[in-house]
């Protein structure tokens, strides 16, 4: 086994030049907009319910990471889907500036590669979840101006006041705060193939990608290096470390075998190895001690739809003017 005693040593990532672009769409991000990605209603912690009161109606309001959530109804059901549909939402505003978003039953069961029948159930379902949810930052105080720059939500903002599915159609209006903020958020890629990916392997390779555009003026190590106890902290549908310890602690069984599939099914995606807690290099994840499992790390060794080319244009991508359109009535 290799012994790594110094970070520069780790693999770092060739890229493929001829890479199309694709495999890729550009989305605004954010910190709290890549919490959204990995919210679901096992993760978020309720903080209270506000019952109907006249035409008012019931509502419920939950905790996540820093990210307070508000929803009409008892409770929340955000899942995978809900994300995916949420991020088509988002491309879609920054490829065109109109806060008026369609997206067709054609054009999402191409994008996730289903059915008919299921795709749209899943629309339907997207926007019950989507509909009056309303964010805001538990945190404020503690982001620096740099961060406030990017974060959409410096006050509450209940992100979509009309969405709706009907024959096919799936549309949304953006509120007009929210269509501002997303305006000044960082550009950033999005893989289109996460989109046919199931709950782990989706979250899995959204982390991927934002923590390495994040770490982009770093070194090719720090881009390429994760620590699999933060990539497990975005794996939403998996259970908390604690939580198996807790109970029947087969961390194996629960956490360690659902990753690994979930690596497999990126394998169109990256190659890579792993590093335990004493600087080994280790082909498989299994080899990995349970003690340390969190401390290992995954080493990127090749991006197999990422080119330097494409992060180097997003970087110093110029404001072209595109300004978003007025509201109509």
């Amino acid at each position: 086994m290799n012994k790594i005693k110094d970070s520069s040593l780790i693999p770092n990532a060739p890229f493929i030049e001829n890479v199309k672009h694709k495999d890729q769409s550009i989305r605004p991000s954010s910190a709290s907009l890549f919490d959204l990605d990995s919210l679901t209603k096992k993760t978020a912690k309720p903080v209270s319910n506000i019952p109907k009161k006249g035409n008012l109606k019931a509502s419920s309001k939950y905790k996540y990471r820093d990210l307070l959530i508000t929803v009409q109804g008892t409770s929340l059901e955000f899942d995978t889907t809900t994300s995916k549909v949420n991020n088509m939402i988002l491309i879609k505003y920054w490829q065109s500036h109109d806060p008026k978003i369609c997206i067709t039953l054609p054009e999402y069961m191409q994008l996730t590669d289903t059915k008919k029948s299921s795709a749209s159930m899943q629309l339907a379902k997207a926007a019950n979840n989507l509909s009056g949810l309303t964010i805001s930052r538990s945190n404020l105080s503690q982001l620096s101006q740099q961060q406030r720059k990017y974060e959409p939500f410096v006050e509450a903002i209940t992100l979509y006041p009309t969405i709706s599915y009907y024959r096919g159609k799936f549309t949304v209006r953006i509120n007009d705060d929210f269509a501002a903020a997303l305006d000044r958020a960082r550009p950033m890629l999005f893989p289109l193939s996460a989109y046919k990916l199931n709950d782990t392997a989706y979250n899995l390779l959204d982390a991927l990608y934002y923590y390495k555009q994040v770490n982009y003026h770093n070194s090719l190590s720090r881009q390429n290096k994760f620590k699999l106890g933060t990539l497990l902290e975005r794996c939403s549908n998996l259970p908390s470390w604690e939580s198996v310890k807790n109970g029947n602690r087969n961390y194996y069984a629960r956490i360690v075998k659902p990753l690994k599939k979930a690596l497999e099914e990126l394998k169109n995606e990256i190659e890579y190895v792993f590093i335990d807690n004493e600087e080994k290099v280790q082909q498989g994840i299994d080899n990995l001690p349970l003690d340390s499992f969190r401390e290992s790390y995954i080493v990127i060794t090749k991006w197999k739809k990422l080119g330097a080319e494409q992060l180097k244009a997003l970087k110093t991508r110029k404001d072209k003017g595109k300004k978003r359109k007025k509201k109509t009535s």
